[in-house]
């Protein structure tokens, strides 16, 4: 979650930064305001896909999968684990299937 949130954190702080200037530049400037975003979601530590984004993936899979056994092992059952297995789903592309996944966590 850590990963995901300073991920969410700087993209938007830093697009909404821009996006505000940009509304209030010349119009003769907006084109560079707009490259200046698009180069911002590019970033190779911050962008999508990033550094940082796919920390926190990768991060989100071990942690679901190390739950999953834990629950298993413990006696859980079978439902919860596949549950609990599919809210990797939020993994794959969180602004679409994100709220599927995380509908899929059981909250324990």
């Amino acid at each position: 979650m850590l990963f995901y949130a300073a991920y969410e954190s700087v993209i938007g702080l830093a697009i909404g930064a821009l996006v505000q200037h940009g509304n209030d530049a010349p119009v003769r400037e907006r084109s560079a305001v707009a490259d200046a975003i698009q180069s911002v979601g590019d970033n190779v530590i911050i962008g999508d896909p990033g550094i940082v984004a796919s920390v926190g993936s990768l991060a989100w899979i071990v942690a679901v999968l190390a739950a999953a056994v834990a629950y298993r092992g413990l006696g859980a059952p079978l439902l919860a684990t596949v549950l609990l297995g599919l809210s990797l789903v939020v993994v794959s592309d969180p602004r679409r299937s994100g709220p599927l996944g995380w509908c899929a966590s059981p909250v324990p």
